[in-house]
């Protein structure tokens, strides 16, 4: 999610931006590191439009499609004119550039969560009376044009659409006219469309909490697909990897994106590929990593440590002379057990209880709460997997260092 027009179009602190050339650097290492790997690199093209603060832009005044303020921001935005459009637009069209200078395969257009090219598309934010409000097709033109633009003047970039087909808020867009949405979309050149919803003010309907069913947005995906001829991407909440084949192999959707899951655990993919499914690492829709983006600061994960801080804490070491004795079987004491096996360790795991799980099996009880046993069985699976030595139905004692 890289802003295109910084500062003003930040929606938070911590956010990419590809609106200059002084980026290209860091955003070419990025492309690298990513085609390195025998994959395509595809970067998000972005502005926050009404939906930011004037703690995240620099104190400046959002713009909009018309001065209607978000129920949450609470900040009245500038209206735009003509010529602000036509200068969003271009920015719209560098960045895209900028994209293919650093080095990405393709971008993708965030027309999805009220953000402003969101915020043109939904009746529900946009009143305006000229060629950019009113009708389906002068809502969309914002867009419309963005693509057309990028696809005159780069004709080697993809061009993909996050795009919402309903924002569930009254007064917003349904899903009938998101489909009419999607048909525009692909006349005016996006190679996909990548099916979402919801705005800030729907709640958390694009980042589910837990309670929220795996899979259960993916009917708006089912919808696109049957009025478009460009492939369509779905999701929501999809944690298993035999979900997504279903999904893909039942026609519902081309492609399955995996978000929270792969902060979870970077290596699902390979592990769906390589048929371990088992030992993917589960997002348990906490979202403790939204959650800290939201307050302003980097990502982290509550089920994997190692998230975002990947080099600080490197996975090898060298304790293949130390032995250790983890004092109690909970999350903590599982994942300790496993970093220092992992780093050459020889580990003692000893737990008081009759199984390891510790407080989680007790946390997954309520209603809502079944994913956390999701994270309770994995460590648990993990830890025998490790051949770490685990001692049930003993109290630590001073004695157990002897």
């Amino acid at each position: 999610i890289a802003c295109v027009d910084s500062p003003v179009g930040k929606a938070s602190a911590t956010q990419l931006c590809i609106d200059d050339s002084s980026y290209l650097p860091g955003l070419n290492e990025l492309a690298e590191s990513i085609t390195a790997y025998d994959c395509r690199a595809f970067i998000q093209l972005h502005h926050a439009g009404r939906q930011t603060s004037l703690a995240v832009n620099g104190g400046h005044t959002p713009v909009a499609p018309s001065p209607i303020a978000c129920r949450l921001m609470q900040v009245v935005p500038q209206e735009l004119d003509l010529e602000g459009i036509r200068r969003i637009q271009h920015k719209f069209v560098k960045s895209a550039r900028y994209a293919l200078l650093a080095g990405f395969d393709g971008v993708e257009l965030h027309a999805a969560h009220g953000y402003l090219i969101s915020q043109f598309l939904s009746p529900y934010s946009n009143r305006r009376q000229d060629q950019y409000g009113g009708s389906t097709e002068n809502r969309a033109r914002f867009l419309t044009e963005i693509i057309e633009a990028i696809k005159k003047s780069l004709p080697d970039l993809a061009v993909g659409v996050r795009l919402n087909v309903a924002d569930f808020v009254p007064g917003g867009l349904e899903l009938d006219e998101g489909c009419k949405l999607a048909i525009l979309v692909e006349k005016a050149g996006a190679d996909y469309i990548n099916v979402s919803n919801g705005i800030y003010e729907s709640g958390q309907t694009n980042i589910e909490p837990a309670p929220y069913k795996e899979g259960w947005r993916m009917h708006l995906a089912a919808a696109v697909k049957q009025v478009v001829s460009v492939p369509v991407i779905g999701g929501g909440v999809i944690r298993h990897p035999a979900v997504a084949e279903e999904l893909i192999a039942s026609g519902q959707t081309d492609f399955v994106w995996v978000g929270r899951g792969m902060l979870a655990d970077p290596e699902w993919a390979g592990k769906a590929i390589g048929g371990n499914a088992r030992a993917i690492r589960p997002c348990i829709s906490c979202n403790t990593c939204i959650g800290r983006s939201f307050s302003g600061l980097h990502i982290r994960c509550a089920v994997n440590p190692y998230a975002t801080r990947e080099l600080l804490w490197p996975r090898a070491g060298n304790l293949q002379d130390i032995r250790v004795l983890v004092a109690g079987a909970g999350p903590a004491g599982m994942q300790a057990a496993l970093s220092l096996k992992q780093a050459g360790a020889e580990v003692v795991l000893l737990e008081q209880g009759d199984r390891l799980g510790g407080q989680l099996n007790i946390a997954s009880v309520p209603p809502h709460k079944e994913k956390l046993a999701w994270l309770s069985e994995y460590l648990t699976e993990a830890v025998y997997a490790a051949d770490i030595k685990v001692v049930l139905n003993t109290v630590f004692t001073v004695g157990h260092l002897d």
